[in-house]
């Protein structure tokens, strides 16, 4: 109370009683209104970004399901093939195919993994289409290991290694290799999935691997992710990724994940959780 008037250049020990009642219940209540509007205005803020983060989670989940009913469907396709002509092959294509969903579910509670984790995700996905190709399938990898912890998107390779395999093998007759490269450019990962295939002409149109790509990198980083098409130097198609590390991230863009995160978290371990 003294410093209010100490600030305000009176004395209240020489003001009317009057004009303290009527000074110090101003000033209480524009201090009142002033902590209610700060509280309402975060309780606001809060609610909006966790509407927005909810919405973030819904739409990539929403683009990672419309990966695995393809996937999926080539697959047991070439599966239901084989069963006719290798039956050992149809089996040992079904166990992979296993071990590919395993690993793949065991991280399903989270949008990003570490760079190793989708590496094994590509191997495993590899794995699988080995049974079909054999030793027609060849993968090259350079990857920098200070970057291996680094978080990327949960299954972002294995669309693109699909495409890689199924427009090489066309060119090639059957034989192609697939090529990877993770390197620090700035503050992103830049990552290369190419083939030996044909090179890039014209303008190509975008396949729903591509699109889904597309979309889950704008979901998550906004315009901080990039997603280019290219010519590969040697021969072949790459498409290159720039995925920002967490630092570089807008900071709008990092509540919003961070907050997707913790809900995608709770409602994995407390369904009843609201």
């Amino acid at each position: 109370r003294w410093d209010v008037y100490r600030v305000l250049n009176r004395s209240a020990a020489n003001a009317p009683f009057t004009r303290q009642l009527r000074t110090e219940g101003l000033l209480f209540f524009a201090l009142g209104s002033l902590v209610i509007g700060i509280a309402v205005w975060t309780v606001r803020e809060h609610r909006e970004q966790a509407v927005r983060a909810e919405l973030l989670q819904a739409r990539v989940e929403s683009l990672q399901a419309q990966l695995r009913p393809h996937f999926l469907f080539n697959a047991l396709n070439t599966i239901a093939t084989l069963v006719h002509e290798d039956v050992d092959a149809a089996d040992t294509m079904l166990l992979k195919l296993a071990d590919l969903l395993r690993l793949s579910l065991d991280h399903s509670d989270t949008a990003e993994v570490p760079l190793r984790t989708e590496i094994e995700i590509l191997e495993a996905y590899l794995a699988v289409e080995r049974v079909r190709f054999g030793d027609a399938l060849h993968f090259e990898k350079d990857l920098d290991p200070d970057l291996l912890d680094a978080p990327v998107p949960r299954w972002i390779l294995q669309p693109l290694a699909e495409n890689a395999i199924k427009h090489g093998a066309a060119y090639t007759r059957g034989s192609v290799t697939i090529h990877l490269t993770a390197r620090r450019d700035g503050d992103a990962v830049e990552m290369t999935m190419g083939n030996d295939g044909p090179e890039l002409t014209g303008d190509p149109r975008e396949g729903i691997g591509l699109r889904n790509t597309r979309g889950r990198l704008k979901t998550l980083y906004g315009t901080a992710a990039t997603l280019r098409l290219r010519a590969r130097r040697g021969g072949g198609t790459e498409v290159v990724l720039g995925i920002p590390l967490p630092a570089a991230m807008p900071r709008h863009v990092t509540a919003d994940f961070e907050i997707a995160q913790v809900l995608k978290r709770t409602a994995f371990t407390d369904p009843d959780a609201t």
